[in-house]
């Protein structure tokens, strides 16, 4: 397989200090079942894991003396002892069924991350490994990235009965292994950062390294990172964060279906008399970040007296809640006038809008033609600041009739083939401006 390299070395966008706003993408973003969702280079062989192979029994490696029956993961170790990122701390095999298609084991995993501000931390997530014996070099894996389903932790993907990963019956009939963090805070202990790109792509690659150590010698060290709306956001940001967070993976390439990147052109500059579906997602992060970053002035700065009373839904609701309680109110009754103008919005956002650092592996960008909440002038911008600026290998598919939610199954045989190309070693495609 052919290692893919940068023409220029990656400047990491460093950790600014509140981020005031952002929105989710709309409901449809989510994927993954929550209620309320949302070349050139040397060639090279794909390493296989030096992990030793899985044991047995249902739990993988539960430390601490820690124990769970099938298919209940065990809680976060307390104290939790410091280890690398991406070393496993539990995996509990899942009972067949539950969305996964036969022919492979389905895990759910604690593993351990690092915070957007650089602290030791707990990340859940699934892993799926296909049966049977692996190609040379070990199956590779496929990380997903899932859309936004909200802040509380009963909204995390790991949580709900079954898994729901879009395509994961082709990437396990592919020969890949399919990982899928819940990002940090969603699931575990603390706040979810939300559209916070650092903390979501480091989630990303860990989940990765989690699936290497659950699947042992069986898995390869390639990757490719692929998420949709708000995933599509972390996956850009993994691949940014790869070349110095994660040295040991091969990252092959990765996909971001209709992502989240230019979060200041999704707000509503103006408030007015109509409503608009997205107000819920904002509020809900306006509401988390004023925690996160203690914050307390934020809610009343950008909010009317009323939304920032109600505010609060958004860290016990799904996101489907969240947006039915805020969606179709009078924007100028959820946001004051002049809202965007708050002191160094404009500096935080761009922090976490993806594409101003080089990315690690050739990027496909699938983007709806209609899509009117991530848009494809928006995309356009990102790409072409992608290409221009950092030299990046890009290529942007913008699919006509598409819109936020359809933009999966319409993209679903470009993306499996481009994944499947770029594992192969093949050259990556580049539409990039000459």
């Amino acid at each position: 397989m052919r290692r893919w390299r940068p023409a220029t070395g990656r400047g990491r966008t460093s950790r600014l200090g509140a981020l005031l706003l952002a929105v989710a993408a709309l409901a449809g973003c989510g994927t993954a079942g929550a209620s309320g969702t949302d070349p050139g280079g040397s060639v090279r062989s794909a390493g296989a894991s030096s992990l030793a192979a899985p044991p047995t029994g249902d739990i993988l490696q539960v430390p601490l003396g820690t124990s769970a029956a099938t298919g209940t993961a065990p809680g976060v170790p307390d104290p939790l002892l410091p280890a690398p990122p991406g070393t496993l701390i539990s995996a509990v095999r899942l009972p067949p069924g539950g969305g996964v298609p036969p022919g492979a084991t389905a895990y759910r995993v604690l593993f351990h991350s690092r915070s957007d501000d650089g602290q030791d931390i707990a990340e859940s997530g699934d892993v799926v490994v296909p049966d049977g014996p692996p190609p040379p070099g070990g199956y590779p894996i496929v990380s997903w990235a899932h859309g936004t389903t909200g802040i509380a932790d009963s909204c995390a993907p790991s949580e709900q009965p079954d898994i729901a990963i879009p395509y994961l019956s082709e990437f396990l009939s592919s020969g890949y292994i399919v990982a899928a963090t819940d990002y940090e805070g969603l699931g575990t202990a603390g706040l979810h950062p939300y559209l916070v790109g650092e903390s979501e792509g480091r989630g990303v690659i860990d989940a990765a390294r989690a699936a290497r150590a659950v699947a042992g010698a069986v898995a390869s060290d390639s990757v490719v990172f692929i998420g949709h709306s708000q995933g599509g956001q972390a996956a850009l940001f993994a691949a940014q964060e790869a070349r110095q967070y994660a040295p040991d993976l091969f990252v092959a390439g990765a996909v971001a279906i209709a992502p989240v990147n230019n979060v200041s052109a999704l707000a509503p500059a103006d408030p007015g008399p109509q409503a608009d579906g997205t107000d819920g997602y904002e509020v809900m992060a306006l509401w988390d970040w004023s925690q996160i970053y203690a914050s307390p002035g934020l809610l009343a700065a950008v909010l009317t007296p009323r939304a920032a009373a109600e505010a609060s839904i958004a860290g016990t609701a799904c996101s489907a809640t969240v947006g039915a309680t805020f969606g179709t109110t009078p924007t100028d009754q959820v946001f004051r006038p002049g809202w965007r103008q708050a002191p160094g919005l404009r500096a935080e956002l761009l922090a976490n809008e993806p594409g101003w650092s080089p990315s690690d592996a050739p990027v496909l960008v699938m983007q709806g033609a209609d899509d009117t909440l991530t848009t494809p002038e928006a995309a356009r911008t990102m790409a072409d600041r992608m290409c221009t600026g950092r030299h990046d290998t890009v290529e942007l598919d913008v699919v006509p009739g598409s819109d936020h939610g359809s933009i999966l199954s319409d993209g679903q045989g470009r993306i499996t083939q481009w994944i499947a190309d770029r594992l192969a070693g093949r050259p990556a495609p580049d539409n990039c401006p000459t």
